[in-house]
């Protein structure tokens, strides 16, 4: 979102018949550039919203938690589909998790819970903070029902409608890279701001394509489809982190 020209890559992205166009973001810059993206043809938007309180934000973002507010205001009034994301971590937010079920449901917005991975700087805290998925469908079902919904080989979320009490539906999801892997059905490859092609969040090996990317401008697409080839032969089935890289370099 930082990137000034970020509209023009979405649109030229659009114009060469990408079929779904999504940005995640941490909402800070989105509602000023909402119409914009969504007029360029962005489709969709995941949020990242870890809890609704001033004070908790700021610990966990350092950030003003009022922007992001804005943000998702604006992206669903320019006609963006909207989800909402949250790293569920123990003594800081874990509690807040009924507060976010509610706020998304009043605006009828899916929302997503995220387990902590042992990756990056996270990696220090992990044992402290780490909440399971089994552990939050537990303390929801304890307040609510939980009724789950088709799951996908190769989707990254296990979604339920939860119904509280007072009868309120909410559609949220777990997303449970460490109880769960999904490494089996991962389809995603990642390039990363500085140019590097990734197989695998979990492997430190990376592929250089730039060379491959003049190469397809020109009219050969071999050494392309190789790198695609290559990224895709580094998913694993170990489901292990080996690589402690900072997930602010790879886009989540």
């Amino acid at each position: 979102m930082l990137y000034p020209d970020l509209a023009a890559v979405v649109a030229g992205c659009a114009s060469m018949g990408v079929p779904d166009l999504a940005l995640t973001t941490n909402g800070a810059l989105l509602a000023r550039k909402a119409g914009a993206l969504k007029e360029a043809g962005l489709q969709r938007t995941n949020i990242s919203l870890d809890t609704l309180h001033p004070g908790g934000f700021r610990h966990i973002t350092r950030g003003r938690v009022e922007p992001v507010l804005d943000g998702i205001e604006a992206a669903q009034a320019a006609g963006l589909a909207v989800k909402l994301n949250a790293v569920v971590m123990r003594g800081i937010n874990d509690t807040d998790v009924f507060d976010l079920l509610a706020f998304a449901g009043e605006r009828n917005l899916p929302v997503r819970f995220l387990e902590m991975m042992p990756i990056g700087p996270a990696a220090a805290e992990f044992q402290r903070l780490y909440v399971s998925g089994a552990e939050m469908m537990q303390r929801m079902q304890a307040r609510g029902d939980l009724q789950p919904l088709p799951h996908m080989r190769g989707e990254t979320s296990r979604d339920v409608i939860f119904t509280d009490r007072q009868g309120r539906k909410t559609v949220c999801g777990f997303i449970l890279p460490t109880s769960q892997p999904f490494c089996d059905g991962c389809r995603r490859l990642r390039l990363s701001a500085d140019g590097n092609l990734f197989g695998c969040l979990a492997q430190p090996d990376s592929i250089d394509p730039r060379a491959a990317f003049e190469r397809a401008s020109a009219g050969d697409l071999q050494p392309l489809r190789r790198c695609v080839e290559q990224a895709l032969s580094m998913k694993q089935g170990s489901q292990r982190f080996r690589e402690q890289r900072a997930m602010v370099r790879m886009g989540g």
